[in-house]
């Protein structure tokens, strides 16, 4: 080649490479060889256009003046939840394109969302029934539920178990449970090792330490006790003790103020046909022989009413009073002369080995509900019945209607808001105007055994006190001459049983009667049924092998439902107060 032509080649090139890099206009170029390449000027309109919202400008005015037409830009938004306000420079005129939220905006609908998820329902998405339609298991979201097993995630402690609160595995802050295998922690020193019961086996420290007070985090009774001829009336020190596993350090006595009548012992027989109006229960420490617990006892005997009197009921519970509990209650009070009609929406059952029967009296004792799930306080586990659904929920299974509260109604601006429990108000005027009730004499509330299931060590107190008193008051201003009648049914004692006993049960107790307290209704009574059943007898076990002496080597396989001789005890226990209140004796 020639020096001119080569000459000619480079000025092309660099007449190209100008119009490619300098030119102001925003076009494709023609490099040589067929070859495009965007200008400098279109490659910055592309990339303004892809970052014209990034870098925000303080106003519209100078968004305008650093973009081109057709490019973005964005504006510091002067709305407290937004970023930024995206415009299109269009023309010369600004063209809002979209907003978009700052942080704190984000943050509140999360909230939102949390709050809503939590205070909603969990749906079931896979139901499980009998060619019946009965329920036999569920699937939700958060558990998967069974008739005899729940494994749920919940706040708080790990638990599995049935849906009343038998344990096979529970782990919280303070101790972890596994079958017979307990751990926990004490402010003893040392190391210990118990047997089922509490006694201490073996301890690792060799330091001597104290033996513990059989009363301390104090007793777990109420001072009024009604008795019947019929049938005989005992209470057991160790329900009274809020530490059972001390039994053994302390002796209890009983004895009247007016009458030859005393009773020493672990069991100790009570009558008040045979006492008089007043007794004298008195715990005694072994270890320390004037160390003593005493106080003075409201006894009332209940006469058998011949002819008999008639009474209308309302029995509120769980699944304790659903397996023939409220069957019994009313066997043992047509004893003493009381025909009991019960009114609800839900029968109970009369079969022993089926929870869902139907063939039991009337009631509103749901399976596995707490006091919460009354009062909505609790809403991860029942939904309300709509207004005007009252016909619905009557024609569905059993199985259906016991997560559906039909005492509920939404909230209005006329609610007091000691009242309202998520937007909802239990409201036993409107559960007995909807359903066409009889206005009852007694209501029973005998809740407490799955607050003691769900409910935590430091919030059992206070949930049972918001609930009882909430209850308590509605069921007042519903029925101002109704009777109502407190108490919960005890349990086995077993370790592990025993253990709740003092986290929990103790804290149930005095919620429940300080309750009643602050409320001081005439007619209103905390009745110590818990203190009066056996704890050793009548709960379940599983079939096994008889050893050589012909002994099973087992415990209770459910150490919460009584069943057997303790169901018709527990009914025994609670019949004369039921009748001491259709008397006014109480």
């Amino acid at each position: 080649m020639s020096v001119t032509s080569d000459l000619a080649r480079l000025s092309l090139t660099i007449d190209r490479a100008n119009e490619l890099l300098l030119t102001d206009q925003i076009k494709m170029v023609d490099v040589g060889g067929g070859v495009n390449r965007p200008s400098n000027a279109m490659v910055m309109a592309n990339l303004s256009t892809l970052l014209g919202g990034a870098m925000p400008y303080t106003s519209v005015e100078l968004g305008l003046a650093g973009t081109i037409d057709g490019t973005n830009f964005s504006v510091l938004s002067e709305e407290t939840d937004e970023y930024v306000v995206v415009y299109r420079n269009q023309n010369g005129e600004p063209l809002e394109v979209d907003r978009y939220p700052n942080n704190q905006a984000v943050k509140n609908i999360s909230s939102i969302i949390k709050q809503f998820s939590a205070e909603t329902v969990d749906p079931e998405f896979l139901v499980v029934t009998d060619p019946e339609g009965a329920k036999l298991a569920s699937v939700t979201n958060r558990a998967l539920y069974t008739l005899l097993l729940q494994i749920a995630s919940t706040p708080g402690p790990t638990v599995i178990g049935d849906g009343e609160g038998a344990v096979d595995f529970y782990s919280d802050a303070d101790r972890t449970i596994v079958g017979p295998l307990q751990v926990q922690h004490t402010q003893q020193p040392g190391v210990f090792f118990t047997d089922a019961e509490g006694a201490q086996l073996l301890e690792s420290s060799s330091s001597e330490v104290a033996p513990v007070s059989p009363f301390v985090d104090g007793l777990m009774f109420a001072p009024v006790i009604a008795t019947s001829d019929v049938r005989e009336a005992k209470l057991y020190v160790q329900n009274i003790l809020s530490h059972r596993e001390l039994e053994d350090a302390v002796v209890g006595s009983f004895a009247s103020t007016s009458a030859p009548y005393v009773s020493t012992g672990r069991a100790l027989l009570v009558s008040a046909s045979k006492m008089g109006a007043t007794a004298t229960l008195t715990l005694r420490s072994k270890a320390d022989p004037s160390s003593r617990r005493i106080t003075s006892v409201a006894m009332k005997h209940v006469p058998v009413q011949n002819p008999a009197i008639n009474k209308t009921i309302l029995f509120i519970g769980d699944s304790i009073g659903n397996r023939q509990g409220v069957q019994f209650l009313k066997q043992y009070l047509a004893e003493l002369g009381i025909n009991a009609t019960f009114i609800g929406t839900l029968e109970t059952s009369n079969n022993p080995a089926l929870a869902n029967d139907t063939s039991g009296p009337l009631a509103e004792s749901r399976e596995g509900w707490e006091t919460g799930d009354f009062t909505y306080a609790v809403t991860d586990r029942v939904s309300a019945v709509p207004l005007g659904g009252e016909a619905d929920y009557l024609a569905l299974s059993k199985a259906d209607r016991w997560p559906k509260n039909p005492f509920l109604r939404a909230s209005t601006g006329s609610d007091a808001a000691d009242i309202i429990c998520n937007g909802y108000v239990f409201d036993p005027a409107f559960y007995q105007a909807r359903f066409g009730l009889s206005t009852p004499d007694i209501v029973l509330n005998m809740l407490g055994t799955n607050n003691v299931r769900d409910r935590t060590e430091a919030a059992i107190y206070d949930s049972v006190m918001l609930d009882d008193t909430l209850m308590h008051k509605q069921i007042r201003s519903a029925w101002p001459a109704a009777k109502i009648i407190r108490s919960f049914p005890g349990t086995a004692l077993t370790a592990g049983r025993n253990m709740v006993w003092t986290s929990h049960y103790r804290h149930l107790v005095l919620a429940m009667k300080q309750s009643a307290a602050a409320l001081n209704y005439s007619g209103l009574t905390v009745a110590p049924v818990w203190a009066m059943t056996d704890p050793e007898n009548g709960y379940s076990f599983a079939a096994g092998t008889p050893g050589a002496d012909g002994f099973l080597d087992e415990s209770w396989s459910d150490d919460v439902h009584p069943i057997g001789a303790a169901r018709h005890s527990l009914a025994v226990a609670l019949a004369p107060f039921v009748a001491a209140a259709a008397l006014n004796l109480i």
